[in-house]
């Protein structure tokens, strides 16, 4: 399987280190000017993720950063600016990074998947989305997988370095057999990929003909086996992400 592109060498820098310090400085700066460019290719996608982020923020919703290595550090660092820069109330963006607090300071190799998925039990999904889903992808298809998921009509927000995507259904879905049709063909490219989809919350009524979204994945089975062991009396994190377990 191809290294994710932020995992490989760049050609343009594999001699930096014997270059003197101005030609690195140069190669750096000609460097940094690529992200300009490619930001401004994907601007109208861009402006669409922050009409979505906005749409949600104004009835008191939150904006989630979740990352791991660089990108994660990146995501705590400008969720914790927010409040003094733009006088946002704390706690409306949130950082999450795989590995927790220690891996602000100190790099976690393989502290991806897993530990971030684990990290979003802390939070809960809001009551008002008629369902929610996470999907675990390789990584190279989690783009095709988000495409594929907004142009059905859902929000997804994907973490691509370790194919984590958190995915929401539109407002116009009232019924299970609605969600289903949608939901259906999402989970089915997400095994194709080798991944798997489950459904993490959704309207009490609807539970008895999607319940089976819900039973699949090497993740759900650990994290019940867990809940089970360490929580039997269901003290622990009520009603949090995974619903009852």
């Amino acid at each position: 399987m191809p290294l994710p592109t932020t995992e490989s060498r760049n050609p343009a820098s594999e001699q930096i280190d014997s270059l003197p310090p101005l030609d690195i400085v140069r190669l750096i700066n000609a460097e940094d000017a690529r992200v300009a460019e490619a930001v401004g290719r994907e601007a109208e996608p861009i402006a669409r993720a922050i009409e979505i982020i906005a749409e949600r923020l104004r009835p008191g919703g939150r904006l989630v950063y979740l990352g791991a290595g660089t990108s994660g550090r990146l995501g705590v660092l400008d969720a914790s600016e927010c409040p003094p820069t733009f006088s946002v109330p704390p706690g409306m963006v949130v950082g999450i990074i795989a590995g927790g607090s220690a891996a602000l300071t100190q790099a976690i190799e393989g502290a991806e998947a897993e530990p971030l998925w684990l990290a979003l039990t802390e939070f809960q999904v809001p009551s008002d989305d008629p369902a929610s889903f996470k999907a675990s992808l390789p990584p190279s298809q989690t783009v095709a997988f988000v495409e594929q998921a907004t142009n059905s009509g859902c929000r997804a927000q994907a973490h691509a370095g370790s194919g984590i995507v958190i995915g929401h259904l539109p407002d116009s879905v009232t019924s299970a057999p609605t969600a289903g049709k949608l939901i259906r063909p999402l989970r089915e490219r997400a095994e194709r990929a080798g991944g798997s989809l489950v459904l993490l919350n959704c309207d009490d009524a609807w539970k008895p003909e999607l319940s089976v979204f819900g039973q699949g994945g090497q993740t759900m089975d650990l994290m019940r086996r867990l809940k089970q062991q360490l929580d039997p009396a269901s003290l622990l994190n009520p009603r949090r992400l995974f619903g009852d377990l």
